[in-house]
């Protein structure tokens, strides 16, 4: 069937993805954004999520995160065998991300979010 009066960008877009290489041991990267106290989140999702995914692509590293930029929320171990190499979030509103690596070298982390708003 098909919808001749919708455009396919119509509507606010309330998806989001990202890809963030963690080589930092401390929460608040050096290339993260800048809060009003200089202590800045590595990710800032712009809407109200409902859902949200963590990957840890990296086969070797550890990655804590956080949504507060002090308080470790938890663990992404790239690490074979592993059982939190994928992290997801239903019915979570998260807007702002900290990272940092735990162990193991640079870790790639993919963050997927979405909205229902």
């Amino acid at each position: 069937m098909a919808f001749k009066n919708i455009k396919k960008t119509q509507g606010r877009d309330f998806n989001f993805w990202n890809s963030t290489a963690v080589s930092w041991a401390q929460f608040g990267a050096p290339d993260g954004y800048t809060l009003l106290d200089g202590y800045g989140p590595d990710l800032v999702i712009t809407f109200p999520t409902q859902g949200i995914m963590f990957t840890n692509e990296t086969s070797a590293s550890v990655v804590e995160y956080s949504f507060n930029g002090s308080t470790i929320h938890g663990v992404l171990d790239g690490t074979a065998g592993s059982t939190t190499r994928v992290v997801m979030f239903d019915n979570r509103v998260a807007s702002l991300i900290w990272f940092r690596l735990k162990s193991g070298g640079t870790a790639t982390i993919t963050t997927t979010a979405w909205g229902i708003r």
